[in-house]
């Protein structure tokens, strides 16, 4: 760079940089804010997976083997929607689910999980998702070793990093500390 301005001081050089570096700074900043955009693009699912098939969600429900994509009601604390591909751009299949927080719960390594149960399915105008949706959660299951143990438990992670506490008025929380995990106990389980 020094060979480009040849013949003059270190002054100038130093002048003609910083001009070249905010020229480019102020150019891309304004072609970010004055980039013209879609307005008929929406994007109702940010935050939220939209499934294909209803069928894998119903399946995913019921086996625990892969994680769930969802999002909280802003009226109940124990009511999730998973959304799924209804076969019209207009509209959306929702399957609301229920939190049963007092049957079957557990909490593993610090993790609060409990049963989760399908409670209806209905078609929903796109537009109006905002209405129903609040936070956006990712459900994962309770492994364990048989299908019977797991009986439809699972815990929440919501889009702050906040997660499922039972103990919580809210059902949201913290992570809390499980002094079980580091017990001679829980080393020998895991060999």
């Amino acid at each position: 760079m020094a060979g480009v301005y040849k013949g003059q001081n270190q002054a100038y050089r130093e002048e003609r940089l910083e001009s070249l570096h905010r020229m480019c700074v102020i150019n891309g900043w304004l072609n970010k804010a004055y980039e013209e955009k879609p307005s008929n693009q929406r994007d109702y699912f940010k935050g939220v997976h939209k499934y294909g098939e209803h069928e894998n969600v119903r399946r995913n429900l019921n086996e625990g083997k892969v994680p769930i994509s969802c999002a909280r009601s802003k009226t109940s604390d124990t009511t999730f929607y998973i959304f799924s591909y209804s076969g019209n751009r207009s509209q959306v299949k929702c399957l609301t689910i229920e939190m049963k927080p007092k049957e079957n719960s557990t909490i593993d390594t610090g993790m609060h999980f409990c049963k989760f149960v399908p409670v209806s399915e209905e078609y929903i105008e796109v537009e109006k998702l905002s209405d129903k949706m609040g936070d956006f959660v990712l459900m994962l299951p309770y492994f364990v070793e048989t299908k019977e143990a797991f009986n439809n438990r699972f815990t929440l992670v919501y889009h702050d990093w906040d997660v499922l506490r039972l103990d919580e008025p809210t059902k949201k929380g913290i992570p809390s500390i499980d002094q079980d995990i580091f017990s001679l106990n829980y080393f020998s389980k895991l060999r």
